[in-house]
Parts: C-alpha cells; structure tokens; sequence
C-alpha cells in the first residue's frame, strides 16, 4: 500500500512538471519532440518512527515510461496560445514544422521526416 503511494506521489510530481497544455483547435506546428521509452529507478528507503524505533524499508521500485511523440500547435489568431498535444509516431511524422494542425494528422497529408 505504501509502496502505491509512493508511485502515485512520483507520477503527480513528474506531471505537474511540463504537462501537456491545452491545444488551439487549428494552429501551426511550432515544435517536435520524441522521448525514448525510458525506466525510472525510485530508490528504496527507511523509516522510523516511536520509542522503542519501529522501522520500515521500502524496496526499490523501477517504473517502466513509454516512448511518446509530441507536438507543439500555436494558435493562428493568437500566438501566445501554444499548446502541446500527444501523438502516435505516424502522425508525429507527418506533421512537419509550419504545418497546420490539425490538417496535417489527417491520412494522406504531410510527408515523412524520419523515413530517410
């Protein structure tokens, strides 16, 4: 149980550190970026607590990531409206720089930026 709150705690603090913002409903592609599939090391801890001491240890936890594509929209009509959207890495690449969103995630559209 602690083990889970500790995890939940990890994940809050990860996420309120640059999540995604909310995305213009048609903007222009200002930016890319992809993350490798990662794994997190929490490292394990003791605690103690009372007289006589009580003691508890928490064993290390390795928390598996993903790989994720994301995509950066600016807003057409107000460009401090930037918002960044998650994506599959079809849609990352074909969605290019400059290109409008989000026209450019429709099938057909766009052109590849790392088949070459």
């Amino acid at each position: 149980m602690k083990i889970a709150a500790i995890l939940a705690s990890a994940a809050l603090l990860i996420s309120a550190c640059g999540g995604d913002q909310p995305v213009p409903e048609r903007g222009l592609i200002t930016d890319a970026s992809h993350t490798p599939a990662w794994v997190q090391f929490i490292p394990g801890a003791t605690t103690c607590s009372g007289n006589p001491p009580r003691c508890s240890t928490m064993p290390p936890t390795m928390v598996p990531w993903p790989e994720s594509w994301r995509l950066e929209v600016t807003a057409l009509n107000n460009p401090e409206w930037k918002g960044t959207v998650a994506v599959d890495q079809s849609v990352y690449e074909q969605c290019n720089l400059r290109e409008l969103w989000p026209e450019c995630s429709q099938e057909s559209v766009g052109d590849a930026r790392l088949k070459s």
